[in-house]
């Protein structure tokens, strides 16, 4: 195993630990607001979101999210940005920077068979502290610490 694998792992488990999150299961995209408003009777601390398909629904799933008092983490940073509580996830500027080269090296005559799959090296973790006040959370410090960015 990595060492990126287990740094990710273990700070999920720390995220996990802090905010006492529950999984409740993946709902198919079409039917998140079903999937959180369902999560009432459930009493879960935290819903994860699935990524594809619903980003253009951003603000109304972090909306909906908070109007529940249900906090939220997802993949990718904009959903953070649209008001989700956090993210840990890769850096899309980067995975895109990267998808670049490929593209650059297959119009330079590379066969795209001959190239190399790479992984993710950079994750990053975004939490709005916005959000979290107005679900009444504390982050706690250590958290706070290791974040890449805090939105305020």
């Amino acid at each position: 195993m990595s060492v990126v694998v287990r740094r990710t792992i273990r700070l999920l488990s720390v995220v996990r630990r802090a905010w006492r999150i529950k999984p409740v299961g993946r709902n198919p995209c079409d039917a998140w607001r079903t999937g959180i408003l369902s999560c009432g009777g459930h009493e879960p601390q935290g819903k994860p979101e699935l990524a594809g398909g619903v980003g253009r629904a951003r603000t109304q799933i972090a909306q909906l999210a908070i109007t529940n008092r249900l906090p939220t983490s997802f993949a990718f940073r904009e959903y953070v940005e649209a008001g989700g509580l956090s993210d840990y996830g890769v850096n899309l500027t980067d995975m895109f920077r990267g998808a670049a080269g490929y593209v650059d090296k297959i119009l330079k005559g590379a066969t795209p068979a001959d190239l190399p799959v790479e992984q993710p090296t950079k994750f990053e973790l975004v939490i709005n502290l916005k959000t979290a006040k107005a679900l009444g959370l504390t982050i706690p410090q250590t958290l706070l610490q290791r974040a890449d960015q805090l939105i305020e």
